[in-house]
């Protein structure tokens, strides 16, 4: 017997980092997946949503993507069957119209934080946590000397904040991975001292998921990137492993790192 069909409409910076794999794998034990990337969110080619009445969705799954795509377009699909994912990190700064806007979706909310507003506002949502497999990462064991891990993404955290948190310890190796997100910004670098006292060493984007992996195995303090997180994937794998995490007091760390339990 044939599954079903979904379309699943992402975030095409997700085909870069591989942040949504996960969520598609799942999907794909029901259905049968089409996926589909949009571009519009820097310029470039934008979802053809009347495309997709050409095919009998069962369901169409808009992953962080609902708030770029014409709410025209959206209206005239002729699957009812509507999920919108949404992410916290991108949702407090939405204004009323975004969250009206909402009413023409379901929700699968991977934050207790997106969850709760959804219901104070009287929409359908499904809260679900991701817990990456420990048995499918290396577990790091050895806490003899300090081997920290940062990846400069975001503007709010950068190498300063490091340098704060760090300013009492030696570290014996530190990686500082430069790869930050779009539209980028000028991220600041340790200078010679800092790179000698910490053994800093640098990497940009690894054209290979394993090399990015063995890097960060070889770390056992891994510093959450962002200030917020719609799924945190990067931190979720690095607790998988069982590094000590340093991240900041807010969704989705908060609600996965509980204190005095994991964290």
């Amino acid at each position: 017997m044939s599954k079903p069909r979904l379309a699943y409409l992402d975030h095409s910076y997700h085909r870069k980092t591989g942040a949504t794999d996960f969520l598609v794998a799942a999907l794909e034990s029901c259905f049968a997946v089409d996926r589909y990337w949009d571009d519009s969110w820097r310029g470039g080619e934008r979802l053809p949503l009347a495309r997709l009445n050409e095919t009998d969705y069962a369901a169409i799954v808009f992953f962080q993507v609902a708030h770029h795509l014409p709410r025209g377009e959206i209206r005239r699909l002729r699957c009812r069957n509507l999920i919108a994912v949404l992410m916290y990190d991108d949702v407090p700064r939405r204004g009323a119209d975004f969250w009206i806007h909402q009413r023409h979706f379901r929700h699968i909310s991977f934050s207790q934080a997106i969850h709760a507003r959804l219901q104070r506002l009287g929409l359908t949502s499904f809260h679900a946590q991701y817990f990456p497999d420990p048995t499918g990462h290396p577990v790091t064991t050895d806490f003899s000397t300090l081997r920290g891990f940062f990846w400069q993404r975001r503007p709010e955290i950068t190498w300063p904040t490091i340098r704060r948190l760090i300013a009492a310890a030696r570290f014996h190796a530190f990686r500082l991975h430069l790869a930050v997100d779009p539209p980028g910004f000028d991220a600041p670098l340790p200078d010679t001292a800092e790179r000698a006292r910490h053994g800093i060493s640098t990497s940009t984007w690894f054209e290979r998921r394993e090399d990015f992996q063995a890097v960060l195995h070889g770390a056992n303090v891994f510093f959450a990137p962002r200030p917020a997180e719609g799924i945190g994937m990067s931190f979720l794998e690095a607790m998988a492993q069982g590094k000590c995490v340093v991240a900041a007091n807010a969704p989705t760390m908060s609600e996965y790192i509980t204190p005095g339990e994991n964290g």
